[in-house]
């Protein structure tokens, strides 16, 4: 049986500085000989919406499949850091629910 992964996701504001903390949760990781894969959601929105609009609809099928890949990840042991604002609640609490290994991490920049 495959141990299952852990997911953080880092949400903030935008610039509050989510993916140098990512980034940086990474190197800190890998110092400890623990892998995880970043999951940036400015590169899964190019992906899945080559011509943005940010609409709402929008929105909420990137971070629909941003929860997908990251839920598929874990369930195959690979621990997942989310880099992404995640503006609303919704998107984080549906990652909270499919995720049975999951938490947040806020970056305030003042």
């Amino acid at each position: 049986m495959k141990r299952e992964g852990w997911c953080v996701w880092v949400t903030g504001l935008p610039g509050s500085g989510k993916s140098t903390v990512a980034k940086a949760l990474l190197r800190k990781l890998d110092k400890q000989n623990i892998q995880a894969q970043i999951v940036y959601s400015d590169m899964l929105r190019k992906v899945v919406t080559p011509a943005p609009k940010y609409t709402e609809e929008e929105r909420d099928m990137v971070y629909g499949a941003l929860v997908f890949v990251a839920k598929l990840l874990t369930q195959n042991g690979v621990n997942v850091i989310i880099d992404a604002t995640g503006n609303r609640r919704r998107y984080r609490d549906k990652a909270r629910k499919e995720i049975s290994k999951f938490i947040e991490a806020y970056v305030r920049c003042p």
